[in-house]
């Protein structure tokens, strides 16, 4: 399952049609899981008559999204929002469960042998977003035609041609990258305090930095400034470096994004074969940076009034698990299929407005 989460994306790497339905694995699995977790705490109960610690310390907060989740599914259903939009705005949110299982497993004394299955994950996931760059930088194995129908069709990424001619490779499973970086960050902190080596971690941070970049998702980009706000304080509070430790870690990490930066540039400069891209990243950063014009943020900020208006017809019901919006966006890949520019979409990028309107 773990394994999964970190290389599937969105989840149908591996599918199958079952009566009609396509099935993903993920959906297989996390069924598996989740009956297997629940058997073994009635099991633990019936035994010992007291709950898991995420039960019994933070039951308030399960039941007020166990009520938030009941509502939001019961609401769509009586204002007869499109089934399948139900269970995708409600599948998005049963994936919090899986923490539960998640605890269970950190409090046994062999968690640590599933570490190696983590590293694998993440070197493979950085792996394919670095191969992925290279092939459609130089248009080799078809890339522009089977390589990315493949991309596609499994939802492993989307790869789209940004206007400075570098092709963002973006993966929903870059969010474990993010939080690997992050957590080489600390790992490196620690190491330098004690005065240990950390050169093969300083590689990692190379590696997923240079995947952070590729992703251009100024999301991304946002969590990464926030984890780092939080790691300055943590720091010194927890980790109790001095200065001089805490400046040495602070240009490790960002010694390591050059270098990464170096990394993207040479493999899409790399002379073999002929490279058929010319890579502006000053143009490219500057095309992603801007939050007004940019096509996927003027379409967002498009989204926003549309957005807005739904709330304050409902302000304190809701719309419901699977409530829709229409509304118009200059985006291209919007234009291609619609001419004046009209999506209507169930899933909205604007965080708690999002959860609000339903």
């Amino acid at each position: 399952m773990l394994l999964e989460l970190i290389i599937g994306s969105k989840g149908y790497l591996f599918s199958g049609d079952i009566l009609g339905t396509q099935l993903a694995i993920r959906i297989a699995l996390w069924i598996i899981l989740m009956s297997v977790w629940f058997l073994r705490e009635i099991q633990h109960y019936w035994q010992d008559r007291k709950l898991s610690w995420p039960f019994s310390y933070y039951r308030y907060f399960w039941l007020a999204l166990t009520v938030f989740l009941t509502y939001g599914l019961a609401w769509g259903i009586l204002k007869h929002n499109d089934p399948s939009n139900i269970f995708l705005d409600f599948n998005n949110w049963l994936y919090l469960l899986i923490v539960l299982p998640a605890y269970r497993l950190l409090n046994q004394e062999n968690y640590k042998q599933y570490w190696p299955l983590l590293m694998a994950g993440l070197s493979w996931l950085v792996l394919k977003t670095l191969l992925l760059l290279f092939a459609f930088s130089h248009n080799i194995f078809l890339a522009n035609t089977e390589i990315y129908r493949w991309v596609r069709d499994t939802g492993i990424a989307e790869v789209t041609e940004m206007q400075s001619g570098f092709y963002r490779i973006f993966m929903q499973s870059h969010i474990y990258v993010i939080l690997a970086w992050l957590g080489v960050v600390l790992l490196v902190s620690w190491l330098i305090k004690k005065k240990q080596t950390s050169r093969y971690w300083l590689l990692a941070l190379v590696a997923l930095g240079a995947v952070v970049v590729i992703s251009l998702s100024r999301s991304f980009w946002a969590g990464l400034v926030v984890g780092l706000l939080v790691y300055w304080p943590l720091s010194l509070l927890y980790f109790k470096l001095n200065w001089q430790q805490i400046i040495k870690t602070n240009l490790s990490w960002f010694v390591a994004l050059l270098v990464g930066f170096v990394l993207i540039f040479g493999i899409v400069a790399f002379p073999y074969p002929k490279p058929w891209l010319d890579v502006s990243m000053l143009g490219l950063l500057s095309d992603r940076t801007d939050i007004m014009n940019e096509a996927g943020a003027a379409s967002r900020w498009s989204l926003l009034p549309e957005l807005w208006g739904g709330i304050t017809i409902n302000p304190l019901s809701g719309q419901g698990f699977g409530a829709t919006l229409t509304y118009q966006t200059d985006d291209p890949r919007i234009r291609q299929s619609s001419v004046d520019g009209s999506y209507t979409t169930y899933a909205f990028e604007w965080g708690w407005l999002d959860i609000w309107f339903k």
